[in-house]
């Protein structure tokens, strides 16, 4: 039995300010032993003095033959609800079944790697979207292809104007799944007289859900956008680039809304709170932040990372924050104080991506050894 000490005196004040007094002030060794093992047993209830923290191992997937770039779980209450989904440079999707593990699908048909998936919040689409441009959306239902579009950007050459498909590396949908947002990069012009760093561009698009259609086009980043998002109420937008922004765009107006500035190096990912009010990033700098949509301030910056972070998400509860990075950990963090809340060790290559249940219970991972890790966090 583990002997308790002044530390977790504070539980017992909380039970009755009197019996801690007693206890504290108690000179009976025989009545000192009974409250003792009483103060025991009920910090044990409280799992107190429990050696375990959030994050054990639940299940591992295996079956991609390549990195594994993305995980999605389906929304709750969906007609498909009890799937995973993840992506891959082998140049397929895996739908897998939550409760079992087993494989109940693959995507195919992909001309390059996959480098980003999601889910549609009715949960009958994911869209996907490889590094050569190709968006495809599918229906969950029948798993047929739905539309197969690309996304091409004007191209400058040594021949004039061109058209050619840009490079994509993450996808969105909108709230009411009427939207789609796709982002990446393209060579904006391959001039000798333009140095390569120079010469690249982010690019996202939206896209009508249902035709394929384009809606608009955004060129406001400097660099390559890594990530896009849309706020849970459907009101913002948000981007993440290597140019070390994060760009908000509100919906409403149409319009920008504000630059977020604070990380040093390459933004990887972003993520929304549930109720929209704030938005994490992770960085190639090593450090989440979190900030604040309304005002665009830092609320707290999360460190421990040793490398880039290049994924974090946000728990449908609000609670914590997951975040994952190539020195092959998980940490999970405390969404309102930035403590330190867990550290997940099992992959052995980077970590690539990170998805929480609809119910915060589980956490999903994907990595660079392949594998997908399905973490019990409640």
């Amino acid at each position: 039995m583990k002997r308790i000490n002044f530390f977790y005196f504070r539980y017992l004040s909380k039970i009755n300010s009197k019996f801690f007094k007693l206890f504290f002030f108690c000179k009976t060794p025989s009545l000192i032993l009974i409250l003792d093992l009483v103060l025991f047993f009920y910090l044990l209830s409280l799992s107190v003095l429990s050696d375990e923290q959030p994050g054990k191992i639940y299940r591992v997937l295996e079956g991609h033959k390549e990195t594994v770039t993305s995980v999605a779980f389906s929304p709750a209450f969906s007609p498909y609800s009890e799937v995973i989904a993840s992506g891959s440079n082998d140049k397929t999707v895996r739908i897998w079944d939550l409760k079992t593990g087993e494989l109940k699908r693959t995507l195919e048909g992909f001309m390059d790697e996959v480098k980003s998936i999601a889910f549609s919040s009715n949960g009958r689409i994911l869209a996907c979207v490889s590094w050569n441009g190709n968006v495809r959306l599918w229906n969950m239902i029948s798993g047929e292809l739905l539309l197969c579009f690309e996304h091409k950007v004007v191209h400058r050459g040594e021949n004039g104007l061109s058209l050619k498909n840009a490079i994509l590396w993450s996808v969105a949908i909108s709230p009411d799944s009427k939207v789609i947002a796709t982002g990446g990069q393209y060579r904006k012009n391959t001039s000798k007289f333009i140095p390569v760093s120079k010469s690249w561009a982010g690019t996202i698009k939206f896209w009508e859900a249902f035709t394929g259609n384009l809606l608009r086009t955004l060129e406001w980043q400097e660099d390559a956008v890594y990530s896009v998002a849309f706020s849970p109420d459907g009101k913002i937008f948000a981007s993440g680039s290597a140019d070390k922004t994060i760009q908000l765009w509100d919906l409403r107006t149409n319009g920008p809304l504000r630059t977020l500035e604070g990380h040093t190096d390459t933004v990887y990912s972003i993520a929304f709170s549930r109720d929209s009010k704030y938005l994490v990033s992770g960085s190639r700098d090593g450090t989440a932040i979190i900030w604040e949509i309304q005002t665009g301030n830092i609320i707290k910056k999360l460190e421990g990372h040793k490398g880039a972070i290049l994924s974090v998400a946000y728990s449908p509860n609000g609670k914590m924050i997951a975040s994952g990075g190539r020195d092959n950990i998980i940490r999970l963090w405390d969404a309102l104080t930035g403590e330190l809340i867990s550290t997940l060790e099992g992959h052995t290559n980077s970590v690539t991506d990170v998805a929480f249940s609809p119910d915060s219970e589980i956490l999903a991972s994907s990595s660079v050894d392949k594998s997908i890790i399905l973490w019990k966090i409640k």
